[in-house]
């Protein structure tokens, strides 16, 4: 069994307020947290017990109407851990690449 444990704020700026969730910005800052065991399958269990600072930069969404996003239309979302190792996601729009440690990862 896992704890999971948030503390950030998000902040949304549509760009019409009348259709909010359709072209904006957004932001996140704060923490979150993990411990415990958690899985996606039985098979893949494992135990954690880690916090990350989460924030972003530019992060604008485009999820409605013509033009819409699979991701964030643009921007980052950056995890750091308490050795201050970080994460980063760079989104555009149909596509995204993730970074540990400013290396590129290969998603599978």
């Amino acid at each position: 069994e896992g704890k999971w444990q948030s503390n950030y704020e998000t902040v949304y700026t549509p760009e019409d307020v009348d259709n909010p969730w359709l072209k904006g910005r957004v932001s996140f800052n704060g923490f979150i947290a993990m411990k415990g065991d958690f899985s996606h399958e039985p098979e893949d269990q494992g135990h954690y017990d880690v916090a990350w600072e989460l924030s972003s930069e530019g992060l604008e969404y485009s999820w409605g109407g013509p033009g819409a996003c699979a991701y964030y239309k643009k921007g980052t979302m950056t995890w750091k851990d308490g050795e201050g190792k970080k994460l980063t996601v760079e989104y555009n729009c149909t596509n995204r690449k993730i970074y540990y440690e400013g290396e590129e990862l290969t998603l599978k």
